[in-house]
Formats: structure tokens, C-alpha cells, sequence
């Protein structure tokens, strides 16, 4: 609680009262909706969806549209496609922001929840010689960790049985499981007011670099190892520089007007709806 309340002055002092209101609104209303869901309240599929659509309406009242492209935007790639993962990055839909965010990465392949998950399935380690187990039991004891799992190896066999679902099933959208399993599917919504919005979660650089952010580090992890062709992702924030490539390329009348270092980005899956032919 003090750990919140010292944020909360931080945000009124270094972003001002508007900024601060704004935000205020949106965490409250967030999770008002959430709760909503979670008391099985607004759980039909198309309430909870017009509910959905107006929590992101409001957002965008809220918050100046900063992207050309949709708020909640998905892609079909191939998980070899995300390289990296973001340490320092902007979370909400939509974003565009400046700054140094992109170039604090280190390749998604390197981080600990891959390794771990490669050690345990490759290499046929037991979770606990993992640092991902270490890490878990630390967070477990601290009471920083899921509620509704009892230990770590509880939440570990979930994991198990997501890769055997996965490799016997192949990868599914949350939009499919939300259809076959609704119940199960609000249960492993964690990261996002409607599971709609829980797929694996990711920003793009200065670049065009895609890295992982937010939800679905284990999802991606599986799917790489699994070699999985694609997956669907959500995008999240993008680079200013990344936003001014694509106004650029939005703006050319075809792609033989486009400059080399544009059209190094025909096949970019960002652009896909705005390349010029």
C-alpha cells in the first residue's frame, strides 16, 4: 500500500493534476470492469464485448490517439519474428513514445523463462534445477505470486500441460479459447480486463524490431520451442521513429516511389495494410 500511494504522488508531481486524473480514471474504471467479469456478472460474450468496446472507446478519449493504426491491433507471425524482449517499455495500447525504451532489450531466446523452459523441455531437466523455479519459490515466500495456485510446482504443471496442449492441439488464439472453454480461459486471464486482449503481448522499435512485452512470456517460449509457423500477438506501443516510417510509407502513392530504406520493409508485419503497390 505504500509502495502505491508513494506512485500515486509521483504521478500527480511529475505529470501534473490533468495527466493524473486521467489515469486515475482508467485504473479505477479498468477495474471496476474487471471485477465485473471476475463476479461472473458481464461474462455472455457479447455483453462482456460492447462492454470491452466502450472501455477502449473511453480510452481513446482519455488518451490522444498517437498511432495511424488501430488502438488494439493483432498480428499473425511467426514467434521467430519476436527477437527480443523489452526491459524498460510503455504498456498501453496504442502508444507511441520516444526515447531510449527499445534499445533496453536482450534477446527474448537469452531471457530466463526461455531458458528455463528450454532446460525443462529440451533438456529434460526437472523445474526445480531451473533459475525460473529459483526465482518463482523467491517470489512464492514474498507472497508476490498468483493466489489462486498453492505452490510453484502447481503452477509449473499448468505449464506442462499448456506445452502438451499446444504440441498435441496446436497454438490457439484466445478468441478460440475463449469459445471452446470460457470458464477456464477468464481463469488464466491475468494480464488484461478481457481475455480478448490476453495474447502475447508486444512493441516495436525505432527499427521495426518486434519484442515481447507484458502477457505471454510462456506461450511465446512454447511456441518457439514447439517451432510453432504462427501465433497471433497484440500490439501494444510503438516507437516514434518506427510511427514516422509508417506515415511515410501510408503516404506514398506506390512502392516504386519509396526510398531504399523503405522498402526494405515490404514484407514488415506492421505494414502489411498501408504498403503501397
Amino acid at each position: 500500500m505504500k509502495k502505491l500511494f508513494s506512485k500515486i504522488i509521483a504521478v500527480y508531481k511529475n505529470e501534473g493534476p490533468r495527466r493524473f486524473f486521467l489515469r486515475s480514471f482508467d485504473f479505477v474504471f479498468s477495474r471496476f470492469i474487471a471485477l465485473l467479469y471476475k463476479i461472473k456478472i458481464i461474462r455472455s460474450n457479447p455483453i462482456s464485448r460492447k462492454l470491452l468496446k466502450f472501455y477502449l472507446a473511453t480510452l481513446e478519449q482519455l488518451y490522444p490517439k498517437s498511432t495511424d493504426a488501430s488502438t488494439i491491433k493483432f498480428l499473425e507471425i511467426s514467434p521467430d519474428d519476436v527477437e527480443l524482449y523489452f526491459d524498460d517499455f510503455p504498456q498501453k495500447f496504442g502508444v507511441v513514445k520516444g526515447g531510449d525504451w527499445d534499445l533496453n532489450s536482450k534477446e527474448f531466446e537469452e531471457t530466463l523463462v526461455y531458458k528455463s523452459l528450454e532446460k525443462h523441455f529440451e533438456y529434460e531437466n526437472e523445474w526445480e534445477q531451473t533459475e525460473l523455479f529459483k526465482k518463482y519459490k523467491q517470489r512464492f515466500k514474498s507472497g508476490d505470486f498468483r493466489r489462486e495456485y498453492d505452490s510453484v510446482k502447481d503452477f509449473l504443471k499448468e505449464i506442462d500441460c499448456l506445452l502438451q496442449e499446444i504440441r498435441v492441439e496446436g497454438y490457439k488464439s484466445q478468441k478460440e479459447l475463449l469459445e471452446e472453454a470460457p470458464a477456464e480461459t477468464w481463469k488464466e486471464n491475468n494480464d488484461t480486463i478481457h481475455p480478448i486482449l490476453n495474447e502475447v503481448g508486444v512493441n516495436i522499435g525505432r527499427n521495426g524490431q518486434i519484442g515481447k512485452i507484458c502477457s505471454g512470456k510462456h506461450r511465446l517460449a512454447i511456441a518457439k520451442l514447439l517451432e510453432i509457423d504462427e501465433i497471433l500477438v497484440v500490439v501494444r506501443a510503438r516507437h516514434e521513429k518506427w510511427e514516422e516510417i509508417r506515415k511515410r510509407i501510408e503516404e506514398a502513392t506506390s512502392f516504386d516511389d519509396l526510398p531504399p530504406e523503405l522498402k526494405q520493409f515490404k514484407d514488415h508485419p506492421d505494414l502489411q495494410e498501408i504498403m503501397p503497390e
